[in-house]
C-alpha cells in the first residue's frame, strides 16, 4: 500500500469510527490491521464496495480501543476495571439510614469512659482500647489530616517503638527527620534516615523497606478480571517481616506503607485489625478514624466492575463482571436502577437488547461444523456454499437463499455480540 492509500485509509477509518481525538487512524494500528492478509484484503475491497466496511470496522474499532486502554506501546490485551465505589443513587432515605448506622458504630468503637481499678499502688485509670491508644500515642488528641499523613508516612514511626521516641526525647506527633535516598551497601539498597533530636547526637538508621521509604500507592490492577482478592496485609522479604498499613492518600487513592510490627505504626496496625474484624469498615477508613476521629461511612450499596479481552482477530474474546455488594434492606428497585446505569456505562450507553433465537442458533450452527478462527479466507469461501445450503435446509423460515456474504455477516455480528462484546467505561468518574 503506497503513502497515498495509507493516508486515505487512516482518514477514512477515523471518520467511520467517529474518532474525536484523532483526525487519522493511528499509523501503528493500521500496520497491525494490514499485517493480517484478510484485513488487508477487506480494506482493498472496502474501497470498491461500501458493504465491505461492515466486516472491517469491528476489527479496527477493537484495535483502537485496546490501544487506547493499554497505551500506545502495547496493543494486547484489553482490560480495565472500576474499583469498588459507593452507589450514588441512594436517595434521602437510604442515605440517612446508612449515616445513622455509621455514626452509631463510631460510638461503639470508641467509648470514652475511663475505668478506675484498684491496685497495690492505688487507683489506676484503665482506658478503653482505642481511647488508650490515643492517650498513649497521640497525647489524647485527634490529629489534623496533615498531621495524620505526616505520621503515616514517617519512616521513624514505621520503624521505632514508642519507648525509643521517649528515650530520644522527641514527640511521636510532629517529629522531624531527613532522608537520603538511593544509598547502597553490601546488603543492598537503603535510605539513610537522620532523626532530629534535642541533643547534638542526631541518631540515624538505614531504612531497607521496599520499594522506598514511606508510602507507596496500591496498583489498582487485579491479576485478571476474575480476581476478587483484597491486598495482602503482611509480607515477608529478605529485609524482614512487615505489616502493610493502608490509609487514604491526599490524592484520593489508597496508599500503603510497610511497618515494623513493634513500631508505633505497628501498634496502630494491631488496633485497626481489631476494629475491622468487628465492624464493617475498610482498613484505610479505620486508620483514618483512629487518628482523626472521622466517621467511617458504611455504604449500604457498593459496586465494582472488571473486564478483559484478548486479541483483535477471529480468536479474540472478551468478558466482564459487575460485582454488587448490597445490604439486605436496600430497595430492589434501587438495585435495578444502579445496575442499569452501570451496564449502560460499560456498553457505551447502548441498550442491552436480548438477542434473537436465530442469532444464537446461527452461532452454534457454524461453531459445531467449522473452526472459523483457524480458517483462511479462501477456506471459508470454499466451505461457505455447503454451510449456507445446510442452514437453508434446516431453517427454511430464516433462509439466506444461498447468499454466503449475508450469511457470514450475520455470523460475525452474532460472534461479536456473544464472544467478543466491547466493554469500556463511559460513565461519570
Amino acid at each position: 500500500m503506497n503513502d497515498k492509500s495509507r493516508e486515505w485509509a487512516q482518514r477514512e477509518l477515523a471518520k467511520r469510527l467517529g474518532l474525536k481525538k484523532y483526525k487519522k487512524y493511528p499509523a501503528k494500528l493500521l500496520d497491525t490491521l494490514l499485517s493480517n492478509p484478510e484485513r488487508r484484503e477487506d480494506l482493498e475491497r472496502a474501497r470498491r464496495d461500501e458493504m465491505e466496511w461492515e466486516g472491517l470496522l469491528p476489527f479496527a474499532r477493537l484495535a483502537y480501543q485496546v490501544w487506547e486502554t493499554a497505551g500506545p506501546r502495547e496493543s494486547f490485551p484489553q482490560g480495565g476495571q472500576i474499583g469498588e465505589r459507593a452507589a450514588e443513587q441512594l436517595g434521602d432515605y437510604a442515605t440517612e439510614r446508612s449515616k445513622l448506622f455509621s455514626e452509631y458504630l463510631v460510638k461503639l468503637g470508641a467509648p470514652e469512659d475511663v475505668i478506675i481499678r484498684e491496685s497495690s499502688e492505688g487507683p489506676v485509670e484503665v482506658y478503653p482500647e482505642l481511647k488508650g491508644f490515643r492517650v498513649k500515642y497521640l497525647d489524647d488528641k485527634l490529629l489534623s489530616s496533615h498531621q495524620a499523613r505526616a505520621l503515616l508516612t514517617s519512616p521513624v514511626a514505621a520503624l521505632w517503638p514508642r519507648l525509643e521516641f521517649g528515650r530520644q526525647g522527641i514527640p511521636i506527633v510532629g517529629h522531624s527527620y531527613q532522608v537520603e535516598e538511593d544509598k547502597h551497601d553490601k546488603r543492598g539498597p537503603y535510605s539513610l534516615v537522620r532523626v532530629s533530636v534535642p541533643t547534638s547526637r542526631n541518631p540515624w538508621f538505614k531504612d531497607r523497606r521496599w520499594p522506598k521509604t514511606g508510602a507507596w500507592e496500591i496498583p489498582e490492577k487485579p491479576a485478571d478480571a476474575r480476581s476478587n482478592q483484597k491486598p495482602k496485609r503482611e509480607i515477608k522479604m529478605k529485609t524482614g517481616s512487615w505489616k502493610i498499613l493502608s490509609f487514604p492518600g491526599e490524592d484520593g487513592y489508597t496508599h500503603r506503607t510497610l511497618v515494623n510490627p513493634h513500631s508505633v505504626l505497628g501498634d496502630l496496625y494491631d488496633k485497626v485489625t481489631h476494629l475491622i474484624k468487628r465492624y464493617p469498615w475498610e482498613e484505610p477508613d479505620a486508620v483514618w478514624f483512629v487518628l482523626t476521629g472521622e466517621t467511617p461511612q458504611v455504604a449500604p450499596f457498593t459496586w465494582q466492575a472488571r473486564w478483559f479481552g484478548s486479541g483483535i482477530e477471529e480468536d479474540s474474546f472478551s468478558y466482564g463482571f459487575v460485582t454488587l455488594k448490597i445490604e439486605p434492606w436496600v430497595d430492589p428497585k434501587l438495585v435495578w436502577r444502579v445496575y442499569s446505569d452501570i451496564q449502560r456505562g460499560l456498553r457505551g450507553d447502548r441498550r442491552n437488547r436480548r438477542l434473537e433465537p436465530k442469532t444464537l442458533a446461527l452461532l452454534r450452527f457454524v461453531n459445531e461444523r467449522v473452526d472459523v478462527a483457524n480458517l483462511s479466507r479462501s477456506e471459508r469461501r470454499q466451505c461457505a456454499p455447503q454451510l449456507v445450503a445446510a442452514w437453508d435446509r434446516e431453517n427454511p423460515d430464516d433462509s439466506y437463499n444461498g447468499n454466503t456474504r449475508e450469511f457470514w455477516k450475520a455470523y460475525h455480528r452474532a460472534r461479536r455480540a456473544v464472544i467478543a462484546p466491547t466493554y469500556e467505561w463511559h460513565g461519570a468518574d
